[in-house]
């Protein structure tokens, strides 16, 4: 199994909605609000690469809405479901399989688009899953709390489409549809689901909006959206001090600083303990930092090339190191230097194994090609390159 951490774009809600009684003083300590009284969000989804199947657990906000929506919402960053897909190395019609953990227009809209006067599901080869409680929750008779969160336009091309499935548990347990484990509260909303995931010998809990961000760690910390907050209370207690003996690590949904987050036990209750992106925290290689580093590498280090790249490398070093390289002589233009960055960076990310099959090392990779080629393009490249090291 590999994970994917796959940002939708980050948007803004009212910090006083998200923390519900909780007074701004504190809440603002670890959410700042704008001169709006708005908190900052991300629409983060999680991408589950298990064999044949490919499953994304939600899809965010989509772009299918009026711009008069989206102006409550305020929305930044240039992310996208399909660019950071492609990033990782998929398109949309790799996915196999979308969960929907609940089907508040923030978790749903992306995973349908605007095509022409219709609306068509982006996932064209996906099974859409949700529970039955919730879908029914959600369309037979919408409550006049969550009415507005619950958009036709989001959900009726899905039930349109022939792709939706419904599951019908109410409890706790393995989801035999999607191959792991689903929790199923019911604070926030009728059966909202959240993926418990096995990987790399540590369990990860998607939280979704459980615990929306790393500020809501505090159980009495609430949103004013939940439509049973005592019940959430409840759930939330007992899932966080379930996840802390256990170890369990949280990928947060809605938090565009805090990805994956441990847990401590204090004197005040469950904290956060430290925060990570999850490639970091799974990732096998540390950055290779320091002048006298590079220096030392480039002074004994062997080369190799391919058509995009070149590699600086020195093999059996005690810990296994990368750095990026895109030169400015070549690209002036720090847009497209960064950008060639990222995609490297999840390029070796992606490939560690291969890399690391040499028994570690020092590693220094050089954008060589005076152009800016594709995601899939410079993967393929560096596949290439990565053989010829010896």
């Amino acid at each position: 199994m590999n994970l994917y951490s796959i940002e939708t774009g980050n948007f803004k809600l009212d910090g006083g909605a998200m923390f519900g009684v909780v007074p701004k003083v504190l809440w603002e300590k670890t959410n700042p609000a704008d001169s709006s009284n708005r908190i900052e969000m991300s629409a983060r989804c999680l991408l589950i690469e298990d064999g044949k199947r490919i499953i994304l657990v939600d899809a965010g906000l989509g772009d299918k809405q009026s711009e008069k929506f989206f102006s409550h919402y305020s929305r930044f960053g240039d992310a996208t479901i399909e660019n950071s897909l492609m990033l990782n190395g998929f398109s949309t019609d790799d996915v196999t399989d979308v969960l929907f953990t609940h089907l508040h227009f923030d978790h749903c809209g992306g995973a349908t688009k605007r095509e022409g006067d219709k609306i068509v599901p982006l996932f064209k080869n996906a099974r859409f899953w949700c529970s039955k409680k919730h879908w029914d929750w959600a369309n037979i008779s919408p409550n006049p709390r969550e009415k507005a969160s619950f958009l036709k336009e989001n959900l009726l091309p899905l039930e349109e489409s022939g792709q939706l499935n419904l599951y019908d548990g109410v409890d706790d347990g393995f989801c035999k549809e999607l191959g792991f484990d689903l929790l199923l509260v019911d604070g926030h909303t009728e059966k909202m689901a959240l993926p418990m995931l096995e990987y790399k010998g540590r369990s990860i809990l998607f939280t979704s909006d459980l615990v929306p961000t790393a500020g809501h760690i505090p159980v009495p910390y609430l949103m004013g959206y939940d439509v049973r907050p005592l019940v959430t209370m409840e759930e939330k207690s007992k899932i966080l001090k379930t996840c802390l003996e256990n170890g369990t690590l949280l990928f947060l949904q809605h938090d565009p600083y805090n990805e994956l987050v441990s847990l401590m036990d204090t004197d005040k209750g469950v904290r956060i303990e430290n925060s990570s992106s999850l490639n970091d925290f799974f990732f096998m290689m540390k950055p290779l930092k320091g002048n006298k580093n590079v220096e030392v590498l480039f002074g004994s280090g062997k080369r190799v090339s391919s058509s995009f790249l070149h590699c600086v490398y020195l093999l059996n070093k005690e810990d296994s190191r990368f750095v990026v390289s895109v030169p400015k002589k070549t690209f002036s233009l720090a847009v497209d230097r960064n950008k060639l960055k990222r995609i490297l960076r999840e390029i070796v990310r992606k490939h560690s194994k291969e890399v690391l099959s040499f028994g570690g090392g020092w590693f220094m990779f050089i954008y060589s090609s005076d152009k800016v080629v594709s995601f899939l393009d410079i993967e393929k490249d560096f596949k290439l390159l990565v053989k010829n090291i010896a």
